[in-house]
């Protein structure tokens, strides 16, 4: 299976010595624990006890009651792998990746019915990270991650999210994903023409685009804040493992935002808001909007009794500028720290 995490269009490049240095590490599961805390501060956050990786499966008569039977016999051969968490083990089902972005892919459904049954006691909810490409059903092409909310468990894959596949990702129907627009650029208004059809799309450019001259006034706000420290951050070219790692961190709090039984956002530009695609995931602010924030809000002081409200956004504001203060090389990072600069500033000015 470790082959299956990589794409394929650099699998083969990945036997050049000099190619396969570039290509960025997955994701850190620490750091990914570390944004949630922050994200969702007070409520303390930890790793799942016990192990948790994929082993062999191998169908035998005390495992029949899971297995497919084929002609009164268990199928031996059917492409399964076991996912082990703490003393458990699920079967769970592969195929091949229909559109080859991968060689293979893992059924989300077996994968949840797995962290379901390893949800600890203590915990408010658990979330999953998965470095293999995901599937939900056979018309699925793939899926990036999946929440049950009812049952308060969250999967999701960081495959899709690799920034070798930011060139392909028209190879299932998407738009190329652009990384001169990702979030906070994604409010430049040459862009959001662009994107309506108002706007010409132009040649593709590796220069920096200078989204200060566009004619969206946000000056003295925390949107523009927040594209002032975009522009000025590094090329995102350079830190591909810290734009991976910003993909993925955003993904799991919207995630996690269901087990609080938060629904998709349909009134502003908020991290719960759904996507169809890539390009409009990386389009997404990693911030909640009002009415989201005040839903986690009731939520968690609901949870930490006594906690006052005012006073929570602005801890939870903190956490996650503490957090962001670290990753300022990262374009997302740099944005929201400086987002959540400005909206402490607003904040305390009104206490």
């Amino acid at each position: 299976m470790k082959t299956w995490s990589t794409p394929s269009c650099l699998l083969s490049a990945s036997k050049n010595s000099k190619t396969k240095e570039s290509i960025p590490q997955p994701p850190n599961a620490e750091h990914v624990r570390q944004y949630l805390e922050a994200f969702y501060h007070p409520l303390m956050v930890k790793h799942l006890p016990g192990p948790v990786s994929f082993i062999p499966w191998a169908d035998d008569s005390a495992s029949t009651d899971q297995s497919r039977r084929k002609g009164g016999k268990v199928a031996s051969s059917e492409p399964f792998v076991g996912l082990q968490i703490g003393k458990g083990v699920t079967r769970v089902r592969t195929r091949p990746c229909p559109d080859e972005a991968f060689s293979r892919q893992i059924n989300l459904n077996d994968v949840m019915d797995a962290l379901i049954e390893a949800v600890p006691d203590d915990a408010h909810s658990a979330i999953l990270l998965v470095d293999q490409d995901m599937f939900d059903d056979e018309e699925d092409i793939f899926c990036c991650g999946l929440a049950y909310g009812g049952s308060r468990v969250a999967v999701i894959s960081t495959a899709r999210y690799h920034p070798g596949l930011d060139d392909n990702q028209d190879m299932y129907g998407d738009e190329v994903l652009d990384r001169q627009h990702l979030w906070p650029a994604s409010h430049c208004t040459q862009y959001v023409e662009r994107m309506c059809g108002i706007e010409a799309e132009p040649k593709r450019k590796k220069a920096k685009v200078n989204h200060a001259s566009q004619r969206l006034d946000v000056e003295g706000t925390a949107l523009g804040a927040a594209l002032k420290a975009a522009m000025a951050a590094p090329d995102p070219d350079k830190d591909l493992e810290g734009m991976w790692f910003s993909r993925v961190a955003r993904t799991a709090a919207h995630e996690l935002g269901h087990c609080f039984a938060i629904g998709h956002c349909v009134y502003y530009a908020c991290s719960m808001q759904g996507t169809s695609c890539i390009a409009e995931d990386m389009r997404q602010p990693p911030y909640l909007c009002p009415v989201c924030l005040a839903k986690v809000t009731r939520a968690i002081t609901d949870v930490e009794r006594g906690l006052d409200a005012q006073e929570f956004v602005l801890q939870r504001y903190k956490a996650l500028f503490n957090f962001c203060e670290k990753r300022l090389q990262v374009t997302m990072f740099a944005g929201f720290h400086a987002w959540l600069g400005k909206r402490i500033e607003d904040l305390e000015e009104q206490t």
